[in-house]
């Protein structure tokens, strides 16, 4: 091997070197997510009665981890008396740690990357939003649950974790981040 060769093998050797540890530097293989979601088990929401609050109503949905193929989630139907306004408020939890832990609290302080987004389908359920982030987005963890005549249907919370990228103004983008918490409950208002 004459010294050109050689001179060319040490530089690239040299090159490859540095150029893997900028490579191990940025952690290409596993970058940070800015969205990192939470272990979230457990959606609870508390609907109180605005005009009679001792008539409160609690739903709960489940799903423990390594149950998803094997159990279907543990879902409670949410029965409302129509024409009824109620404070809804949810609540999010992880029960693989004891005691609990809550993270609803976490959704709150970090408002201006968070927010539930509600679907109803055939039920006569108006949801409006009672909570905002510093900009006056919506965050969803405090609502108003207003029930028309009785009818069944369903009702779908999605909690969208948006980091950055939650807008700063208007009512919110559904499309935007990464999925936190997707449930559907069946309601029945009666």
């Amino acid at each position: 091997m004459n010294f050109n060769n050689l001179t060319i093998l040490l530089f690239l050797g040299v090159l490859l070197s540095f150029s893997a540890c900028k490579k191990d530097d940025a952690n290409v293989a596993n970058p940070e997510n800015p969205n990192e979601n939470e272990l979230i088990t457990t959606v609870q929401v508390l609907l109180t009665d605005t005009a009679n609050p001792a008539d409160e109503i609690k739903v709960t949905y489940r799903q423990m981890p390594g149950h998803r193929t094997s159990l279907s989630p543990f879902v409670e139907s949410m029965k409302l008396k129509a024409n009824t306004t109620y404070s809804a408020e949810i609540f999010l939890l992880d029960e693989t740690k004891t005691p609990a832990d809550t993270l609803s609290e976490e959704v709150r302080e970090e408002g201006d990357e968070h927010q539930f987004f509600f679907k109803v389908q055939d039920a006569n359920l108006t949801v409006l939003y009672d909570d905002a982030d510093d900009n006056g987005v919506p965050i969803g963890l405090n609502n108003i649950f207003k029930t028309g005549e009785a009818s069944t249907g369903s009702l779908n919370i999605k909690l969208k974790h948006q980091g950055e990228e939650k807008p700063k103004s208007g009512k919110g983008n559904e499309l935007l981040g990464s999925t936190d918490v997707d449930v559907s409950f069946i309601v029945e208002i009666e």
